[in-house]
């Protein structure tokens, strides 16, 4: 699950990058923001999978 933190920070770089750049519109500015949000629940996964595999790498010794 991803915390309410990182939820906050994803739309602030999205409302950032739309401020700077008058060509995004709303729909390119959600599918940016749910880029980053489908980037960051990867990197979830990522984390807990390494995480379980090294646990169970040293449960063997």
């Amino acid at each position: 699950m991803l915390s309410r933190r990182n939820v906050r920070v994803k739309v602030m770089q999205v409302l950032y990058a739309q401020s700077r750049d008058e060509s995004l519109d709303y729909n390119s500015t959600m599918k940016e923001y749910w880029k980053k949000i489908d980037d960051s629940f990867d990197l979830l996964l990522f984390s807990v999978q390494s995480y379980q595999y090294h646990t169970n790498s040293y449960r063997r010794f």
